[in-house]
């Protein structure tokens, strides 16, 4: 018994959507450069993008007035790829600017910021 009538059919369904290239839809802009991410994952790491969305889906960046060290804010998107990211002593000041800037605030209230 199939629950969606033909089960070959919703198999062949299911296979050929999950093999569908699903594109990078969004991008942080900090200065010149471009970060590329999924709109979930630019969701979950900002409260802000989530707000921007709500109003106007179709929103494909979002500019972070930031001019420290870009490397940072690399490796925090690099959280979505799962390299753990330590906030530490001297990143820390970085990261709550940053954080500031997505609205973030459990990364503004992590223990080193």
């Amino acid at each position: 018994m199939a629950f969606f009538g033909d089960s070959e059919g919703f198999l062949f369904m299911l296979q050929s959507t999950c093999t569908f290239p699903i594109p990078i839809d969004f991008s942080f802009i900090i200065g010149d450069k471009s970060y590329p991410i999924y709109k979930l994952f630019a969701c979950m790491l900002s409260p802000a993008v989530l707000r921007a969305l709500q109003s106007d889906a179709t929103i494909e960046e979002y500019i972070i007035d930031y001019d420290g060290d870009k490397e940072i804010f690399v490796q925090i998107l690099n959280i979505f790829s799962g390299k753990p990211f330590k906030i530490t002593e001297e990143n820390s000041f970085d990261v709550y600017k940053i954080a500031s800037e997505l609205q973030n605030e459990e990364l503004i209230n992590s223990n080193y910021v």
